[in-house]
């Protein structure tokens, strides 16, 4: 397994407010972590730092060898990072209302044990095809699923950037969790919408058959950049 990261901070931001952190637990036993921060000129960054050092942290020192803690784990580690942001915005003015997106995930053995909140994203891609595993907890999305306006249509809407779902905004955080069988040559993406506001399946699996393990986060932070780059873009990728 080889996981790789990228951010740039973008064409049009002033500061880059998205994170990421990757490692290992132990051998074979990994985890990645993107979250895209919002709150003001310095909120935003703030905010996706302490997410994801206090997921990092708390996977790091509680991911044990049991299969059935991993979730519950992944679960105490957003609220811990929640409880983190929260307290953080309400010691200063500047960072009150601030937040962060996250999607994660824990891979172990053949599993992969993925969880969000916001509109960050994962792709699973097997062969030929690619998966958005997870569902974006954003404005758009609950007009896609109401039938009120189309997947292609949602990627243009005016209001595609307003989520639904935030860590640190609230007092409690409420995750979605999936868990993914993986194979040996599956690849999983984690990125931001400073990418996925591009990006398609379509896209996404052109640019993979062209780029090396090495090379795939850099050049889809290039394609992001070339078509418009008017966001932070991170993103994550996992070789299996």
């Amino acid at each position: 397994m080889n996981i790789y990261g990228a951010t740039d901070i973008g064409k049009r931001r002033s500061t880059n407010q998205d994170a990421f952190r990757n490692g290992e637990v132990r051998e074979g036993y990994a985890y990645t972590i993107v979250c895209d921060g919002m709150g003001g000129v310095n909120g935003g960054d703030v905010a996706s730092n302490i997410a994801a050092d206090a997921i990092k942290d708390y996977l790091v020192n509680n991911l044990n060898e049991n299969e059935d803690d991993i979730i519950p784990v992944m679960k105490k580690a957003i609220e811990e990072a929640n409880s983190l942001v929260f307290g953080k915005a309400a010691e200063k003015s500047e960072y009150s209302g601030m937040g962060t997106t996250v999607v994660m995930a824990v891979i172990k053995d053949k599993k992969m044990y993925v969880a969000h909140i916001g509109d960050s994203r994962l792709y699973h891609i097997r062969g030929e095809i690619v998966a958005q595993i997870t569902e974006d907890h954003s404005f758009v999305q609950s007009l896609v699923n109401s039938g009120e306006i189309t997947k292609e249509q949602a990627r243009v809407h005016p209001n595609k950037n307003i989520i639904t779902r935030s860590l640190g905004v609230h007092s409690s955080a409420q995750p979605d969790f999936n868990t993914v069988e993986i194979e040996e040559g599956d690849i999983a993406v984690l990125c931001t919408d400073g990418l996925s506001d591009y990006l398609t399946e379509k896209i996404l699996l052109e640019i993979m058959k062209k780029s090396s393990k090495e090379e795939l986060v850099n050049i889809l932070v290039k394609y992001a950049l070339m078509a418009g780059g008017h966001d932070n873009i991170t993103v994550s990728a996992v070789y299996f």
